[in-house]
């Protein structure tokens, strides 16, 4: 059974509970549904069982940290990577609030280029592009 509770809201901003960890995540009732994938549906739960207490995990696009901290239950070290600088402040945040000490943030994208990168669109569907904020 997951456990998955609204604690408070404030006016852009949702607190959440799930096994044992909090999380701050944004308030857009239309990109809710990746949050019932995770939390619901255990659309993480294959890869969760797989790491062990030896492991190093990359997140790669760790947006707001959700996998993050649930592999950091579980593994000796987890990096995670998010190039928007919003998901980041939640990133950031969320380790904070759950005392997640063997998570090592890192605020860049990751490519297959060296160069210039933009991120468009709109919270979960955000997406590195050829246009849109760029990225420093």
């Amino acid at each position: 059974m997951y456990e998955y509770y609204v604690k408070r809201q404030r006016r852009k901003e949702l607190y959440l509970r799930f096994r044992n960890l909090k999380f701050i995540v944004p308030k857009e009732t239309e990109c809710f549904w990746p949050y019932y994938a995770i939390c619901f549906v255990g659309e993480y739960d294959p890869i969760l069982m797989r790491i062990s207490s030896l492991d190093i995990v990359i997140d790669a696009g760790a947006n707001i940290g959700i996998f993050t901290l649930l592999a950091a239950k579980k593994a000796k070290t987890v990096i995670a990577v998010e190039p928007d600088p919003e998901n980041f402040e939640y990133l950031r945040e969320n380790v904070r609030l759950n005392e997640a000490k063997n998570v090592v943030l890192v605020n860049k994208a990751l490519s297959n280029y060296v160069g210039d990168g933009f991120i468009y669109g709109r919270g979960p569907l955000k997406a590195l592009s050829h246009r849109g904020l760029q990225l420093k």
